[in-house]
């Protein structure tokens, strides 16, 4: 009987996972605030020195910091690491009901902190900020599809003088921008609270990014996300594990 009793508390534990993943995702639906903490290196390589988590994206509207303007949600980067390490690139999703139109037509605008690279174009001299939109166009180490990109400087120096200070995204910098989109539909803190397109390798995330830098050398680097969820296909294993799971403890019950 007691190894009955132990068998029912290991399925009742392998059950609560689904729903506590859920509760999660409908907590987070009614949030204006949402927090992605990327603390999970996914690629395989050498881990970033400091705790987790290594980067931390938080998303707001005006619901949440009365300073935001109507209809924007400010999208803030939270770095947490130390030595050479720096953050070259960032990647979330959107609502996948958008159309690539919306996505076109979404602005982000500067506030504070470390700034994106700077596009410049060689005839007119103007610079701007290197972000882009695109439906499951961005691929993070072969683990996932997402849509919008943040690329932050890779070298040393100044991107458009050449020289300068160090102007890469590391140690506890954060960088903070407002997104707006006139044409995207039910726009808001929730339309960023989205799963990657599963492409294989650890699973599906909501924000990831890439790491340079590691190590004692400085020539490591990794990607990392939040913890990853498991795709459509592994659910689908898990939920077939768990129902032979039931059926077994059910018969070696009748059979006592």
């Amino acid at each position: 009987m007691k190894r009955s009793e132990g068998e029912m508390k290991r399925l009742v534990a392998l059950l609560s996972v689904p729903l506590i993943v859920l509760g999660l995702s409908a907590a987070r639906a009614e949030a204006t605030l949402l927090t992605f903490d990327l603390n999970s290196e996914f690629s395989g390589a050498q881990m970033p020195a400091q705790p987790l988590p290594w980067l931390t994206l938080t998303f707001k509207d005006q619901a949440e910091d009365a300073l935001i303007s109507a209809n924007t949600v400010r999208f803030s980067a939270q770095a947490s690491l130390t030595g050479t390490e720096f953050i070259d690139i960032i990647f979330f999703n959107v609502n996948p009901l958008w159309t690539q139109s919306m996505l076109d037509d979404m602005k982000f605008a500067y506030v504070s902190g470390q700034q994106v690279s700077q596009n410049v174009n060689p005839k007119t001299k103007v610079a701007t900020d290197d972000i882009t939109a695109e439906i499951n166009g961005k691929n993070a180490d072969g683990d996932g599809y997402f849509d919008v990109q943040f690329q932050y400087e890779a070298s040393k120096s100044n991107l458009i003088t050449g020289t300068g200070p160090d102007s890469r995204f590391g140690l506890s910098e954060l960088s903070v921008y407002d997104i707006t989109c006139a044409l995207c539909s039910s726009f808001g803190v929730n339309s960023f609270n989205f799963l990657s397109v599963g492409g294989g390798g650890e699973g599906t995330f909501h924000a990831a990014a890439h790491i340079q830098g590691i190590g004692e050398l400085g020539e490591g680097s990794g990607w990392i996300g939040d913890q990853p969820v498991p795709e459509p296909t592994t659910l689908v294993l898990l939920g077939t594990a768990l129902l032979l799971a039931g059926r077994r403890f059910r018969a070696r019950k009748a059979g006592d």
